[in-house]
């Protein structure tokens, strides 16, 4: 992160909330392979990790948006867009 987030165009905030989104996700991976008791069943832990992917990743997509940038990569922009 220490790479992307200086020159990155999103507001401060978002850059602090991608921070304790990054640290969230190392603090409950370190907790879950050490403290946590081992899941019930093989299908509870895929589907638990699969809801944990699935929120971290629209946690980033959310707070990596850039202001001004299409929702989706291909588009058309406007003809007052640069």
């Amino acid at each position: 992160m220490w790479l992307y987030l200086p020159r990155a165009p999103i507001s401060q905030g978002k850059k602090l909330g991608v921070c304790v989104l990054g640290a969230g996700v190392l603090g409950f991976t370190i907790v879950g392979m050490t403290v946590a008791p081992t899941p019930p069943s093989v299908n509870a832990m895929a589907g638990g990790s699969l809801i944990a992917v699935l929120i971290v990743v629209a946690l980033a997509w959310w707070l990596g948006r850039i202001p001004g940038e299409p929702v989706y990569p291909f588009e058309e922009r406007s003809e007052g867009d640069c």
